[in-house]
């Protein structure tokens, strides 16, 4: 499970971690029910939108991620390359590199908040809005 960091900044993020690990965050198809929204589509490929859509099988937000995992590698001169799993509730596994792993870990979380949020807004995933975002965090935020 990812290690939760202290900061003001971090409480949206502390919330909504704890709403996805209790698989309570709402989907289009959530809003649909409620007649929120006309349909229960994913924005970004139109199929069928549910939590596992949105973090797992959309191809978009599949290919998003690989491109925020390249950033995030080349930037720190990584080689992270986490499964689904740890991409979801973070690296488990002991690496020499604690920072960075903690880092990641950080940066995975950001990332589905960031999904999450652009999705219920009807936005874009814009690799350059995530990268200044995260960076603006990683400024703000303190890792051991």
């Amino acid at each position: 499970m990812i290690k939760l960091l202290g900061g003001k900044s971090f409480a949206q993020l502390r919330e909504f971690y704890s709403k996805f690990i209790h698989i309570i965050i709402v989907t289009r198809k959530e809003l649909f029910r409620f007649k929120i929204k006309e349909d229960s589509d994913c924005i970004y490929c139109g199929e069928a939108d549910f939590i596992d859509h949105s973090f797992i099988n959309c191809q978009f937000t599949m290919s998003f991620t690989q491109e925020v995992l390249q950033w995030f590698n080349a930037t720190h001169n990584s080689t992270f390359n986490p499964n689904t799993e740890e991409i979801l509730f973070g690296l488990l596994t002991a690496t020499n590199v604690i920072r960075d792993k903690e880092k990641l870990n950080y940066t995975l979380l950001f990332l589905c908040y960031y999904i999450y949020k652009r999705k219920l807004h009807n936005d874009s995933l814009l690799i350059r809005d995530f990268i200044n975002k995260i960076s603006y965090k990683y400024r703000i935020e303190t890792f051991s």
